[in-house]
């Protein structure tokens, strides 16, 4: 499995922007056997089988959506606070974001924070994540309370030639983020006022 240090030394050396995220996701139906795969074409251990929580703040009026930003902590394989931004032109065949992430020790000290700053309205996500290296991208296997998804990071090049590897029909792929997949399952499947959070239970 490799360590946190390995990972970020990873991410350095298949020169991934620190400051960029470039992403691609999936739908899986049965992770384990995608998993099998992974492992038969060289992908390295992370992290296994986490339970991630993640809660999403915005203003009452959500005016971070409304402007595009996305603001977070995450408890898991490690507590983290994390700011995202839409871009302007890009790639529609990929989910690109400016994606500002650092460590904290403390999830409820973080959220005293943001709710100190005005940010009282929030969103919750729990998943169960497993994390693989491969070909200078990171895989995270997603098990949500909607259905199983593989997100896939890296340049663009090496997500393509990822997906090569995989024997993943690109054409299927999601950009729009859990929140919006959430959004278009409820929808699919006709439930009536849906839960805002998506949480097991």
């Amino acid at each position: 499995m490799l360590q946190r240090t390995e990972r970020l030394t990873f991410c350095v050396n298949n020169s991934m922007q620190s400051d960029q995220e470039i992403e691609v996701k999936f739908k899986i139906d049965d992770l384990d056997l995608f998993e099998n795969k992974i492992i038969e074409v060289g992908g390295k251990l992370v992290f296994d089988k986490v339970f991630q929580e993640t809660i999403r703040f915005d203003t009452p009026e959500e005016d971070l959506q409304k402007r595009g930003t996305f603001i977070r902590v995450r408890s898991g394989e490690k507590n983290t606070m994390t700011l995202k931004k839409k871009l302007h032109a890009v790639d529609a065949e990929y989910k690109e974001r400016l994606e500002l992430e650092m460590e904290i020790g403390s999830i409820e000290m973080a959220t005293k924070i943001l709710e100190e700053l005005g940010y009282s309205r929030k969103f919750i996500m729990q998943k169960y994540r497993t994390e693989y290296a491969l070909s200078g991208t990171i895989l995270a296997l997603d098990r949500l309370p909607f259905g199983n998804y593989i997100e896939i990071e890296g340049g663009k090049s090496q997500i393509e030639s990822t997906i090569l590897q995989l024997g993943i029909d690109g054409s299927e792929r999601l950009t729009g983020s859990y929140w919006h997949l959430f959004d278009e399952y409820n929808k699919g499947n006709g439930v009536v006022n849906p839960s805002e959070d998506i949480v097991f239970g």
